[in-house]
């Protein structure tokens, strides 16, 4: 709304008016969204430098870096908003998330941007439990410390952190389970490329159990739904140890994990 205004109105008076529009005090700052200046690059210049822009990204290989490098020429603080691609899913998409978060503090850091957000929409309809958002929060408290973990490092040891210090699950690796379940409902997203693979949209599998009529599996092997089928059932057997033990304080979120886990090879048999 603001930069439409700025088309027809010029960029002294929005701004100047701003403040007496809006329910706040002379001292509050203003931050507005920055991604429809990348089709609009002359508004940067027209931009007050007490304004900070915010950059959404929730795309595995979104283009934090450049963004931010062509949005810097209007002089205003940025920030960098990444996501937990927990929405419009059963369980959650570990690698979009896992790249998007790492992609965005790395620009962040590289940019000297003042800060990030981690964001986790709620999609229509919204099945993923709060246990799904967990990864990508952790991750993002982790990354904010140290802006140089690498993928690799994530892959290894973000399972383990999840099931000691969130789940608290002395007994079995329900944080590594999480992830696993994750990665097999990522795995039956359609082909990139087609109108309906959309990593912000819903899943195949949620799909399924939504609009089963609406899903079109023609890209999707019965032999790929089999070896889905067998490792989710790998999974939540692993999962039953974590269960077995009591769950520690973390066992609602367990549960949240095995429900959402039983949905997931409901939809994929």
């Amino acid at each position: 709304v603001i930069l439409s205004a700025m088309e027809q109105m010029g960029p002294t008076q929005v701004f100047s008016s701003l403040q007496g529009a809006l329910p706040s005090g002379s001292d509050t700052s203003i931050v507005i969204c920055s991604n429809s200046l990348t089709n609009n690059p002359r508004q940067l210049d027209n931009i007050p430098a007490n304004v900070t822009l915010i950059e959404y990204g929730f795309q595995a290989e979104y283009p934090f870096m450049d963004n931010l490098e062509n949005l810097s020429r209007s002089g205003c603080q940025q920030l960098v908003c990444v996501g937990t691609s927990s929405w419009g899913c059963l369980v959650g998409r570990p690698a979009n998330m896992i790249q998007n978060i790492l992609e965005g503090v790395a620009a962040s850091d590289l940019c000297s941007a003042s800060g990030v957000l981690l964001a986790s929409w709620a999609a229509s309809p919204a099945l993923s439990p709060l246990a799904s958002a967990l990864p990508g929060w952790t991750l993002g408290l982790g990354a904010a410390w140290n802006s140089r973990v690498t993928k690799e490092e994530v892959n290894q040891h973000l399972g383990d952190i999840l099931t000691h210090h969130i789940f608290y699950d002395q007994t079995g690796s329900s944080g590594k389970v999480l992830l696993d379940l994750g990665n097999n409902e990522a795995s039956v997203e359609l082909p990139s490329g087609l109108g309906t693979a959309n990593i912000l949209g819903s899943s195949v599998l949620l799909s399924v159990v939504m609009r089963p009529d609406t899903v079109d599996l023609y890209n999707t092997s019965s032999e790929h739904l089999g070896r889905v089928v067998q490792e989710v059932r790998r999974a939540l057997a692993r999962l039953q140890v974590s269960r077995e033990g009591g769950g520690g304080a973390g066992e609602g979120l367990i549960q949240e994990i095995a429900t959402a886990g039983e949905l997931l090879l409901l939809a994929a048999r």
